[in-house]
């Protein structure tokens, strides 16, 4: 099957958070973990209005919060947007899908990729990464498939050749 690729810049950030997604059992302790500070803080911070004594330590403590918020909320995508803008080339590509391959094609040249060959992929609702690294991955959005059938051969032919997805 053939695609036609483009990427936006949000397409990118939303790419940026998948690869950094951890496996599903780190997501829930981290959900977790969170919900735990969010309690804490809530009694801290009545505790202290309550009884007018605070200090530092604590204040300190509560501040790795909001240092985390902002890694993830401002940090991660400002990171994605400027990698997007130093792409020089065009960003526009071809790709066809094989049973045992992705070959992209662009105006620079083309590749063909053996999934064999590849590391792991992961996927959410959005696209599927495939990578040959921890650090090097292929993004393939599911708005460049022309069925969700397609979309799902696609995904059926990297756990054939890679097994389940990985985080």
């Amino acid at each position: 099957m053939k695609l036609h690729c483009d990427i936006t810049i949000e397409e990118y950030v939303k790419a940026a958070y998948l690869s950094r997604r951890p496996r599903l059992w780190l997501r829930v302790v981290m959900r977790l973990v969170a919900i735990a500070y969010v309690i804490f803080a809530a009694i801290m911070t009545w505790s202290w209005i309550s009884t007018g004594v605070g200090d530092f330590s604590n204040w300190l403590t509560l501040g790795i919060g909001p240092y985390f918020a902002v890694v993830y909320f401002v940090i991660i995508p400002s990171f994605a947007k400027k990698q997007y803008r130093q792409i020089k080339g065009p960003k526009e590509h071809d790709a066809e899908i094989q049973p045992d391959a992705v070959r992209f094609i662009s105006a620079r040249g083309e590749v063909t990729i053996p999934f064999v060959e590849l590391h792991k992929w992961k996927m959410n609702q959005d696209m599927v990464l495939i990578y040959h690294s921890d650090m090097l991955s292929h993004m393939l959005l599911r708005r460049w498939f022309s069925s969700q059938d397609d979309f799902d051969l696609f995904v059926g032919y990297l756990k054939a050749a890679l097994g389940p997805e990985k985080s």
